[in-house]
């Protein structure tokens, strides 16, 4: 069986099980039982609840988890969650995703929405994304990162590798 296939029968399973812990108030139970998953799982599962249990399923995530989760949601359930939240969480999930996510989060979004989100971004943030969405629809310039490391051409590769790990992210 296909990893995506195994993906869709443990949301499948899962879904209606943790959509039932969160009408009962068993959170602690939903949240130990999503933590266990992938991020992209755990995306599948949101996506199969209705929009308020997947809004407070998705407040059960910790932070840190919270932004690659997003990243697998469709756009409409996206949309969604971003209303549900609240503005501080709002700026924590769009400042802690990753660039082209963000990017392409952005492109798809409502032109009043995209504003209102920017506004919470991070200046650094907020200048990075504006950067990326002037360039052309799947040019490079969308698609490159804009997180990197110099190392210097005379460093041996096990200096390269501490410089990475003590500097990169």
């Amino acid at each position: 069986m296909s990893h995506a296939g195994h993906e869709a029968i443990v949301a499948d399973l899962l879904t209606p099980e943790i959509g039932e812990m969160i009408v009962q108030r068993r959170l602690t139970e939903a949240r130990t039982a999503m933590l266990d998953l992938q991020d992209v799982e755990i995306g599948d599962v949101l996506a199969g609840l209705e929009p308020d249990r997947r809004a407070v399923a998705f407040r059960l995530l910790p932070a840190d988890r919270r932004a690659e989760v997003f990243a697998y949601l469709e756009q409409d359930e996206q949309e969604s969650l971003i209303e549900a939240l609240s503005s501080e969480q709002v700026a924590q999930l769009i400042n802690e995703m990753d660039d082209d996510d963000r990017v392409q989060f952005f492109e798809d979004a409502p032109e009043e929405l995209a504003a209102d989100l920017l506004k919470l971004m991070s200046p650094e943030q907020r200048r990075l994304t504006q950067q990326a969405l002037q360039y052309p629809e799947e040019s490079v310039g969308r698609l490159m990162t804009r997180n990197y490391l110099t190392v210097r051409s005379q460093w041996t590769a096990g200096q390269a590798l501490d410089h990475i790990r003590s500097e990169g992210q």
